[in-house]
């Protein structure tokens, strides 16, 4: 324990949320940032694809810019893994501000397609790097009550990443708009400098001291003997030689193999499939489609307003509907927000996907409906925002073990990468280069909704007011 002398540093007994707020707060930065690069999308292939674009550019260089962003977040767990635990979790997400700041420096000086490719996919490098390692981050740092309650923060966050470039992009340009992207990759940098490593991350390496002093700088209090001795018995139990007791600073024992532990422990087996089922749910829900292609989705539709300002109003119900969940996560829990809002959205992508239908492929005049899809499109945009957002990095937060919680990530990030890379580039190759119409991804995006919501009902465990050792004992029951 820290010494007697030190005990007037913290000005409360009971302790302060002081840094674990600055904590959710920094995250939340980095995903404003990831915001901005996903957002960049809509806006810019408009500008790309009209008569007087400075950049010459094919619809297949404009489907393979739309997906190289998830290409470099497929390279990005591939650096993360081997920094995450050699490093730490604060130094890692320290250095996603570097490819950022190149890619929006390469954007900003672009003039040929393929410089726009690479540099988006640096940007996905950064991107991957930054929802790879906040996930882990968050999970070790924020107390049980405030996991749920501050989870929902990145959402917002994140979309208003979006929003920014949205209502900006149109108004000053691909050049201008990179440039002023820049501040948030540089705030981040600065911003995590400030904050306490992680103590899971600590007492893994069996530096304790250190993760006593991480502990009470995020708890805001000196006498953590009890929140100290949780986080090693979590770690024991999967394996790792701490004696909890006297808690000597040795060198662990050699464990068995990560990915051996990953396919062959029960719980770990379990998590996996859930974060697996989640990130499905989340990249072919349709919401990405909706994001990167909006405009082109609603030109689509015959809607006679501006594409752009309909794509910047849904960025702004994005954002609004977005602050919903800080207010009810912790209140009805992961798995109602989850399946309620995973129901709704496979009937709103039913209804988008059968106007398509009838558009494209009957002589059925849907002109007299076109507010059906614009209002569907609305009320998804809601139902994504109360469960199929947020709920997912709570969950990823809670659910993996800390021993094999890098490696795991880093694997689900490989194939989110990959998920979204195929989401992205296929979306105009089914609709429009393979001439099979807007329906048939959307009803994909049913599909796969139904099917993964069915799989999670009967996986997924309810983690709200849960310890991380209470969630590890419950998937391994």
């Amino acid at each position: 324990m820290a010494k007697d002398s030190e005990k007037g540093k913290y000005s409360s007994p009971e302790g302060s949320r002081t840094w674990q707020y600055f904590a959710a707060a920094t995250c939340a930065i980095g995903n404003f940032n990831v915001g901005t690069h996903v957002g960049w999308n809509a806006p810019t292939l408009m500008e790309l694809i009209s008569p007087n674009s400075r950049i010459p550019i094919t619809m297949q260089e404009i489907s393979s810019l739309a997906a190289s962003l998830s290409i470099g977040m497929m390279l990005a767990p591939l650096f993360s893994v081997f920094t995450v635990d050699s490093i730490g979790r604060r130094k890692t997400i320290l250095l996603c501000g570097l490819p950022a700041t190149i890619s929006w420096m390469c954007l900003a000086v672009a003039t040929k397609a393929i410089v726009l490719i690479v540099a988006r996919v640096i940007a996905g490098i950064s991107m991957g790097m930054a929802m790879y390692t906040f996930s882990i981050y968050q999970g070790e740092v924020l107390s049980v009550t405030l996991r749920g309650a501050l989870g929902p923060i990145n959402s917002l966050a994140y979309y208003a990443g979006i929003f920014c470039v949205s209502i900006l992009s149109p108004s000053i340009g691909i050049q201008r708009m990179a440039a002023t992207c820049c501040v948030s990759a540089l705030v981040l940098t600065i911003a995590i400098w400030f904050v306490p490593e992680s103590p899971y991350f600590f007492i893994m390496l069996q530096r304790v001291d250190e993760a006593e002093r991480a502990l009470e700088k995020l708890l805001g209090k000196i006498d953590v003997k009890d929140e100290l001795e949780l986080i090693v018995i979590t770690i024991e139990e999967k394996g790792r030689s701490i004696l909890k007791s006297s808690l000597p600073e040795k060198s662990c024992e050699t464990e068995p193999n990560s990915l051996k532990k990953l396919f062959t422990i029960r719980g770990n087996v379990k998590s996996f499939l859930i974060s697996l089922n989640l990130a499905l749910l989340s990249h072919f829900c349709g919401l990405s489609s909706i994001v990167s292609y909006g405009p082109v989705i609603f030109k689509a539709m015959g809607v006679q307003l501006d594409p752009y300002r309909i794509s910047t109003i849904f960025a702004l119900l994005q954002l609004i509907t977005s602050l919903v969940p800080i207010f009810v996560v912790e209140k009805f829990g992961r798995r109602v927000l989850l399946f309620t809002s995973a129901s709704l959205m496979s009937i709103f992508l039913l209804i988008i996907a059968t106007f398509f239908y009838l558009m494209e492929y009957t002589n059925f005049n849907v002109k007299e409906y076109q507010i059906v899809p614009l209002c569907t499109i609305a009320m998804f945009t809601m139902a994504v925002n109360l469960g199929i957002a947020p709920i997912p990095g709570i969950i990823n937060s809670e659910i993996f073990a800390p021993d094999i919680k890098a490696l795991s990530t880093c694997i689900l990030s490989i194939l989110g990468g990959l998920m979204g890379a195929v989401c992205a580039k296929f979306y105009l190759l089914l609709a429009t280069t393979w001439g099979l119409g807007h329906c048939v991804p959307f009803y994909i995006y049913a599909l796969i909704t139904l099917s993964t919501t069915a799989m999670l009902s009967k996986m997924l465990p309810e983690t709200r007011g849960k310890t991380l050792l209470e969630i590890q004992r419950e998937l391994n029951s």
